[in-house]
């Protein structure tokens, strides 16, 4: 750890805590396209942000702190540190003993810069596709309109960083049909 003074210890101490990073954006908005052709439109809309700092809690509790006796990601035994010497993003398994005790504590990282990672995204928020049946063909059926519509929501992020959904509670992605009628 490096100290306020700037000083390097093992110790760690929440009184040497500093700010690091910025979650807020530099930039952030939204943005659709709309467009129709013979009786078949579409709509796109995009959410993006780009320029925020992003402390990536998931990495710290369920890689780098977490008992591989449970259910675990495949990183928490590939991506870690192994041999003497070895670069890795993730910390070794195990755990530790004070001096002079002989209960084993398992290793826990504290809070660290280590996880700040730069976030930037793209987000295909939700798309609609409807046809619009033509007048010649709908009026047979005594309608003045025929529609069918489809809708999805959350369709893909695109990420700097991965970005984990769904951890504690399913992540749900929304699709719904309509059909349209005026008699």
């Amino acid at each position: 750890y490096i100290k306020q003074d700037g000083t390097i210890t093992y110790t760690y101490s929440p009184n040497d805590l500093v700010v690091a990073g910025d979650e807020l954006p530099k930039y952030l908005g939204n943005a659709g396209i709309t467009t129709e052709y013979k009786g078949v439109g579409i709509n796109i809309t995009l959410r993006f942000l780009g320029g925020a700092d992003y402390y990536n809690n998931t990495l710290v509790n369920r890689v780098e702190n977490i008992d591989p006796v449970y259910n675990v990601d495949k990183r928490v035994l590939t991506g870690r540190w192994q041999e003497r010497g070895q670069e890795t993003q993730y910390k070794k398994l195990g755990t530790f003993q004070y001096e002079g005790e002989s209960v084993n504590y398992p290793e826990v990282t504290r809070p660290t810069t280590r996880f700040i990672q730069k976030r930037d995204e793209l987000d295909i928020a939700a798309v609609s596709l409807y046809y619009e049946f033509p007048h010649s063909y709908i009026e047979k059926l005594f309608m003045q309109r025929l529609r069918l519509s489809f809708y999805m929501n959350d369709i893909h992020k695109f990420s700097s960083i991965r970005v984990e959904r769904g951890t504690q509670y399913p992540f749900a992605r929304n699709m719904s049909f309509s059909l349209t009628t005026t008699f």
